[in-house]
């Protein structure tokens, strides 16, 4: 990313266009505006860099990055977001007053609006087991929240909880493959709709319009 943002910095300055749309499209590649695209990325999205990208997209207009670069950022612990990522030449981005009063208001009504909806996933319904699910589903909602302020990461988390591919190990997953059938059922299809929901309504989250958001033709 440091590169990256050299190059578009230098491009943009001296009116280099190929060079300039060559870096742009990079940058549309590692902070895209589909879910898919994203959930194919979702890795190291906790970094600082983000701050670099939501510059980067102020600089050269490139409005459809703004979205999931300012959400990459509102999952920056705050020491993080306000201090922003120093490059290798020695100067430093931070985010402009505006866009980092942003992520400080799209921090709170997302991680209120994410704790609701954990609580809601993690009920039993459908349930063959009342029994045995409530006691899990108590435990998901209570360490499931807590993962989430401890690392930062938002939607992300549900889905992983409920993925059937155990081939990385993970304590809540292996917890939520013991729900019955109709619990795990109920709770992937609330998480599924309420992530593509989510992602839809991202540019209305951090204020921002983005023409085409979440079609894969973006302005």
């Amino acid at each position: 990313m440091d590169r990256l943002s050299y190059r578009i910095r230098l491009a943009d300055k001296y009116g280099v266009d190929e060079l300039l749309q060559k870096s742009l499209r990079r940058l549309r590649q590692l902070f895209p505006s589909t879910l898919k695209e994203w959930d194919d990325l979702e890795r190291n999205a906790n970094s600082p860099w983000a701050v670099t990208a939501v510059n980067l997209a102020r600089l050269t207009r490139t409005n459809s990055v703004l979205p999931s670069a300012l959400y990459s950022c509102i999952r920056l612990i705050n020491s993080q977001l306000l201090s922003g990522v120093v490059h290798s030449d020695g100067t430093t981005d931070v985010l402009d007053m505006d866009d980092l009063l942003r992520c400080m208001q799209a921090k709170t009504s997302s991680a209120s609006a994410l704790a609701e909806w954990i609580i809601d996933s993690f009920r039993p319904r459908d349930c063959n087991n009342k029994t045995a699910c409530e006691p899990i589903c108590s435990t998901l909602r209570r360490d499931t929240m807590h993962r989430m302020r401890r690392t930062g990461q938002h939607a992300a988390i549900l889905a992983r909880v409920l993925s059937t591919d155990h081939s990385t190990p993970d304590r809540l997953a292996r917890l939520a493959s013991n729900l019955c059938a109709g619990c795990v059922e109920c709770a992937s299809g609330r998480v599924a709709s309420w992530r593509a929901a989510s992602w839809r309504k991202m540019p209305l989250l951090m204020r921002i319009e983005v023409e085409g958001w979440d079609d894969g033709v973006v302005q």
